[in-house]
């Protein structure tokens, strides 16, 4: 874990900078308040739903599911931050503008490999659970999305597109390719992996059952 969070923040120090978050002018704060309470109830619940009266193998699994869920999406934010960078800064640096783009479409397709089999992985970790219907988890996911919509509506992000500014993530592109790449793969891929990997409670009672009887004999 603690890898992760080293990783993460290496990858968020190499991010492009961005010019002061202002708010936009959709909802009130009290009115965005409850809205964001709103929709963390409604997750609340239906977590409560999909976990009451099932076994600690269970809930441990919905929970992982749900973690890589959220940083799957964090992820897909954090490669969005980027490419709106890109964008902006070819657009107000022609000079760069071909350096920028070449690089860019290396770093998304190294970033995006790992990306798909960390999604394919989540999807086989719904399919090969059996205590709740897949649309329900899948549900639940959606009311996360619904309050990070909810909270970046209310924020309008400009990066910083300087020569300054666009040279440094050019030159940090590299750094934080592969430490992506690293965060995707121990987060993503590596975790539900060992999941699938780790014998279930079942499988362990015959596990022990067999080798009883192996002494036994």
């Amino acid at each position: 874990m603690r890898l992760i969070l080293v990783l993460f923040a290496l990858v968020l120090y190499a991010l492009p900078c961005y010019a002061e978050e202002k708010n936009a002018p959709v909802l009130s704060d009290e009115e965005v308040k409850k809205s964001i309470e709103s929709a963390q109830d409604k997750t609340h619940t239906l977590i409560e739903k999909i976990i009451d009266g099932k076994s600690e193998e269970n809930k441990k699994h919905f929970f992982m599911a749900y973690t890589v869920f959220n940083l799957l999406e964090t992820v897909k934010m954090v490669k969005g931050d980027v490419n709106n960078a890109i964008l902006s800064c070819a657009d107000k640096n022609p000079a760069m503008k071909d350096r920028l783009q070449t690089r860019y479409k290396t770093w998304k397709a190294a970033t995006d490999k790992p990306m798909k089999e960390a999604q394919a992985n989540l999807d086989n970790m719904l399919v090969a659970q059996d205590y709740a219907k897949q649309e329900d988890i899948k549900t639940v996911f959606k009311t996360l999305n619904e309050t990070r919509e909810i909270t970046k509506s209310q924020m309008v992000k400009e990066p910083v597109t300087t020569p300054e500014a666009c040279e440094f993530l050019y030159q940090k592109m590299d750094e934080t390719q592969e430490n992506l790449v690293t965060l995707i793969n121990s987060t993503l891929v590596s975790v539900p992996q060992a999941y699938n990997d780790t014998p279930s409670e079942e499988e362990q009672g015959e596990d022990q059952t067999n080798a009883q009887d192996d002494k036994a004999e």
